[in-house]
C-alpha cells in the first residue's frame, strides 16, 4: 500500500537524534541509530521537510507485522495538582474520550491500548495500515516508536561523605525514594520494612512477556512490586539498586539509610534473540509504554502518601536505559519528558544513568530529557570510570565501581556501572530533603554540584560530597 500522507514531515535533526540524513524522502538509507527511537511530529510543517522518518516507521511495521508507538494527543490539559477531585476526573474523562476516538478510528483494539491519565498520551500496539491512520488522524500530533531498554548494570558511602550527614541526624527520614527497576526483595534484611507502596507494569516491551504477579499488564497492590525470578538475568538489579540508596542492615547500609521505597518492577520477560541481542535469551527489558505508565503512578502516589506514611517522594531512580544522544532528547520522548517534567514542578527529582558504553560522545536515553538528572560512575580514586558514559550532559558523578550492596537470598553482592552510582544520588536527594523539605529540584542539583571535580576527554564533573552539599544548600535555603 503506497503512502499518501497530506502533510509535511518534520526536518531531519542528524545526529543527535538519528544517523545523518541521505537521500530524500523514502530513502532507503534512513535508519536511526541502535536503540534511539524514531519519533514523527506529523502536524508539524517545516520548510523542505522530508518524509523519511514516517517512512522508516512505516517499515518497520510492515516488517514486524506490529510496532509499538506512543502517541501524542492533541488535548489540552491543565496540571492535575491545580484541580480539585471532581475537576481532575473530568479531565480525566475528556482525555478517554480522545484517546478512545483515536483508537477507534485506528481500528485498534481496546487491549493493544494503554491509555494514560496526567499526560496527553496513549499507547498503541500497531500493524503497519494501524500506524498510517494513526500518522494521518487529526488529534495525532506525534509518533514515537517504543523501544526496549537495558538494566545498567561498602566503601562508597563514605566517599561521599553520607555518614557526617547521619551523625547531625539527617538519615532520611520522613523520605520516600521510587525505584523503577527489576523490582525488590522485600524481605531481604536491607530493604525489610521499608516499602511503603508497590508496582509493576510489564508486558509491553518488544517480543515481551509480562513478569508482575499473575501475568498482568499492570498492578498497584503492594507486593507487585517484588523482585521478577533469580532464574532471569538482571532480576536482582532492582534489589541492589534499591539497598543502595535506603538499604539500613548491620554495617552496610545505603545513602539514606532511614528512607523508605516505593518498588517498581517495570521489565518485561524476552525470549526473543534478536531483541536480547548483545545479551542471550531469555533477557528482561523495559519499555517506554511500561515506564511512562510507572512514572504517571508515581505523580498519583506523591499525593496519596504524605497522608498515610506521613513522607513524601523525594527521587526517583531509574538504572536503564538505551541509544546515545549528544543533545537533550525530549522532542524524541515526550511523553516521557512530560512526566518527568511535571514531576520535577512538584519537587521529585528523576535520576537516570548515563548508560554504561563508555562513551564521551552522547548518553543513553532517557537520562538525555533536560529535566532529569544524568549520572555517571567513578572509581573509589576518584576517576570516571571507564565503562561510564561521560559528556556534558551529565550532571552529576557518583561512585558506581565494585560497589557492595544486597542481591537475592538476602545475600551480599558487589556490582558495578552507572546503575550503581545512580541510586547514590537518588539517595542524597533524599537526605539533603531531610535537610530542608521546602528544596526545589534545581536548588537540590546546585547544591550536589557543589562537589570533587573529576574529568575525562576534558569534560569536568561534580563526583558528589554530602558535606557540601548541604552547606551549599543552607546557603540557597537559609
Amino acid at each position: 500500500m503506497s503512502m499518501n500522507l497530506s502533510y509535511a514531515r518534520i526536518a531531519c535533526v542528524g545526529v543527535a537524534l538519528f544517523v545523518p540524513c541521505l537521500g530524500g524522502p523514502g530513502s532507503a538509507q534512513a535508519q536511526t541509530a541502535d536503540g534511539t527511537p524514531i519519533t514523527v511530529y506529523p502536524r508539524q510543517v517545516a520548510p523542505q521537510a522530508r518524509q523519511w522518518q514516517a517512512d522508516a516507521l512505516l517499515q518497520k511495521a510492515r516488517q514486524r507485522g506490529r510496532i509499538r508507538v506512543i502517541v501524542g494527543l492533541d488535548v489540552a490539559m491543565r496540571d492535575d495538582g491545580d484541580l480539585s477531585p471532581a475537576e481532575d476526573a473530568a479531565q480525566v474523562q475528556r482525555l478517554r474520550r480522545v484517546q478512545d476516538g483515536v483508537a477507534r478510528r485506528s481500528i485498534v483494539s481496546a487491549n493493544r491500548v494503554v491509555k494514560y491519565e496526567t499526560v496527553p498520551f496513549m499507547s498503541v500496539l500497531a500493524t503497519r495500515d494501524q500506524l498510517e491512520r494513526l500518522l494521518n488522524d487529526p488529534q495525532v500530533v506525534s509518533v514515537q516508536e517504543d523501544m526496549p531498554l537495558r538494566p545498567f548494570l561498602s566503601k562508597s558511602v563514605p566517599l561521599i561523605r553520607a555518614n557526617k550527614l547521619w551523625r547531625q541526624g539527617f538519615r532520611g527520614n520522613r523520605q520516600i525514594v521510587a525505584v523503577l527497576d527489576s523490582g525488590a526483595q522485600y524481605a531481604h534484611p536491607m530493604l525489610s520494612g521499608k516499602i511503603v507502596a508497590g508496582l509493576c507494569r510489564s508486558g509491553n516491551a518488544t517480543n515481551g512477556t509480562s513478569l508482575c504477579p499473575g501475568g498482568v499488564a499492570s498492578s498497584n497492590a503492594l507486593n507487585s512490586g517484588q523482585n521478577c525470578s533469580a532464574a532471569l538475568d538482571g532480576c536482582d538489579h532492582g534489589t541492589h539498586v534499591s539497598s543502595i540508596a535506603v538499604g539500613n542492615s548491620g554495617s552496610l547500609k545505603g545513602v539514606a539509610r532511614r528512607a523508605n521505597l516505593i518498588a517498581g518492577q517495570v521489565f518485561s520477560r524476552i525470549d526473543d534473540a534478536a531483541t536480547c541481542s548483545p545479551d542471550p535469551a531469555p533477557c528482561i527489558r523495559a519499555s517506554f509504554t511500561d515506564i511512562n505508565s510507572a512514572l504517571e503512578r508515581i505523580i498519583r502516589l506523591a499525593r496519596l502518601l504524605p497522608a498515610s506514611t506521613g513522607s513524601r517522594v523525594a527521587s526517583i531512580n531509574m538504572s536503564l536505559g538505551g541509544g546515545e544522544f549528544n543533545s537533550a532528547c525530549d522532542a524524541s520522548l515526550p511523553a516521557t519528558a512530560s512526566l518527568i517534567n511535571k514531576l520535577y514542578r512538584r519537587g521529585i527529582a528523576t535520576v537516570i544513568a548515563s548508560g554504561n558504553a563508555g562513551l564521551n560522545s552522547g548518553i543513553s536515553s532517557p537520562a538525555c530529557i533536560s529535566r532529569a538528572i544524568a549520572v555517571g560512575s567513578t572509581t573509589k580514586r576518584d576517576r570516571v570510570s571507564l565503562f561510564s558514559n561521560h559528556h556534558d550532559l551529565v550532571d552529576l558523578l557518583a561512585p558506581g565501581s565494585r560497589i557492595k550492596a544486597a542481591v537475592l537470598g538476602g545475600r551480599m553482592g558487589v556490582k558495578s556501572g552507572t546503575s550503581m552510582a545512580t541510586p547514590h544520588v537518588a539517595g542524597a536527594i533524599a537526605l539533603l530533603k531531610n535537610v530542608r523539605q521546602q528544596a526545589k529540584v534545581n536548588q537540590i542539583l546546585r547544591a550536589l554540584k557543589k562537589g570533587v571535580p573529576v574529568a575525562r576527554a576534558g569534560v569536568v564533573k561534580p563526583r558528589i560530597d554530602m558535606v557540601l552539599a548541604k552547606t551549599r544548600l543552607e546557603s540557597l535555603l537559609p
